[in-house]
């Protein structure tokens, strides 16, 4: 979900401004409005996904968590808890 959301981020970095309805609209035609609102609910969803993970490793990384890989998971807080 992430590398798709951040795809779509790079689309209208790369078309200047044009979200992802736009560039529907050329590559496909004219569609229905009910699939632009899809389109534009799923560009913002993931706009959404990609401020959250974000914010979330932000928050990991000013709380001290010590990630292992790229992978932003704390492996000895996940055996911590499933320790418990």
């Amino acid at each position: 979900v992430i590398v798709l959301a951040g795809l779509a981020l790079f689309n209208r970095i790369v078309t200047l401004g044009k979200g992802l309805e736009e560039t529907t609209n050329e590559l496909f035609g004219p569609l229905l409005e009910s699939t632009l609102w899809q389109v534009r609910a799923a560009e913002y969803a993931g706009s959404l996904a990609v401020l959250g993970s974000v914010v979330a490793l932000a928050v990991q990384i000013q709380s001290g968590a010590s990630m292992d890989g790229l992978s932003g998971i704390d492996i000895s807080l996940c055996r911590a808890i499933r320790d418990l």
